[in-house]
């Protein structure tokens, strides 16, 4: 079952997610993919979930988590002249500061894919 809205995150990033320890609650989706039986659960944390459940967090959320918990900014810009939006993502590695950037491929003219697209690069940076 496919989850995708404009608010939350795609089923990778939300599986991704997971996987790096999101666990806050997530009291705006009531979206659960399961691989049998649907669960009606609404305001609730992965590690409240069985292992074949996940969360869709709002977009918004991951990135706060991201920010708050990991110190990893992003950041997403417009270029009007060529009507793209692109990201850029400050973090730091052993105390040197980074930057990644980039652009969501398919859907650049979007802000949320590229939000989308952002998050999942900011996740494959965690260990």
């Amino acid at each position: 079952m496919s989850c995708w809205s404009n608010d939350t995150v795609s089923e990778e990033v939300a599986i991704l997610a997971k996987k790096k320890g999101f666990d806050e609650i997530t009291a705006d989706v009531n979206c659960i993919k399961a691989e049998s039986d649907p669960l009606d659960a609404y305001g609730c944390r992965n590690s409240q979930l069985p292992d074949n459940y996940i969360t869709y967090p709002k977009l918004f959320d991951l990135q706060r988590w991201l920010r708050e918990k990991h110190s990893i900014q992003i950041t997403i810009d417009y270029t009007p002249h060529i009507e793209m939006y692109n990201y850029i993502i400050h973090y730091k590695i052993n105390g040197k500061s980074s930057i990644e950037n980039g652009f969501s491929k398919d859907y650049n003219k979007v802000y949320e894919y590229t939000l989308n697209n952002a998050l999942l690069k900011a996740l494959n940076l965690l260990d």
